[in-house]
């Protein structure tokens, strides 16, 4: 119910350009089979930017956060923290399986 309160429009919302040059790299994560949002989509998003990376991790379901990977935080924190990129062309597994009974 917190979102009921929210304003239904944002004024001073940064409509773009998305392409401009930023600061810092952007790390885009995106797992490979995301129903939700689809690798094709996190990829041309990416593109969009002026500078940003995908990084993947091989797994199923809607972003690490309900799939976790152990692997992806600590790409995600090494980022945040430092701003180190994975090594290209790495990936990461997720933990185990949403299918598993």
């Amino acid at each position: 119910m917190s979102c009921a309160f929210w304003r239904a429009k944002d004024t001073d919302r940064y409509t773009g350009p998305w392409n401009r040059p930023t600061s810092a790299e952007i790390l885009v994560l995106n797992n490979r089979y995301d129903p939700s949002t689809p690798l094709a989509g996190a990829r041309d998003g990416a593109a969009e930017l002026a500078r940003a990376r995908v990084f993947v991790t091989e797994g199923y379901g809607h972003s690490s956060m309900y799939v976790p990977s152990t692997c992806t935080e600590q790409v995600k924190r090494d980022y945040l923290i430092s701003g180190a990129f994975p090594a290209a062309g790495k990936t990461c597994a997720i933990d185990a399986s949403p299918f598993a009974g």
